[in-house]
């Protein structure tokens, strides 16, 4: 999943670069959004975990829909910022 090789690669490269040229500001920004996209990821994870056939989606319909709407709108949330 493209979030898990994100959380995997692109940040931890990211962060390794900006250490070793010494760039604090760079680092703290790399580790928000590295620690943003891992709770995102989890909850996406988990909610596939949930949701990993039609029958459980038809059994609690409406909280499916919550939770789709949850991990839509911090989707739209990490896009922006």
């Amino acid at each position: 999943m493209h979030t898990k090789k994100e959380d995997e690669k692109l940040y931890f490269e990211l962060f390794g670069i900006a250490k070793k040229e010494n760039m604090a500001l760079i680092q703290s920004t790399i580790n928000t959004f590295s620690n943003t996209m891992r709770s995102i990821t989890s909850r996406i994870f988990g909610f596939l975990d949930r949701y990993s056939d039609s029958d459980k989606i038809k059994n609690s319909f409406t909280t499916f829909a919550g939770d789709f709407a949850n991990i839509h709108k911090d989707i739209l949330m990490r896009l922006g910022s």
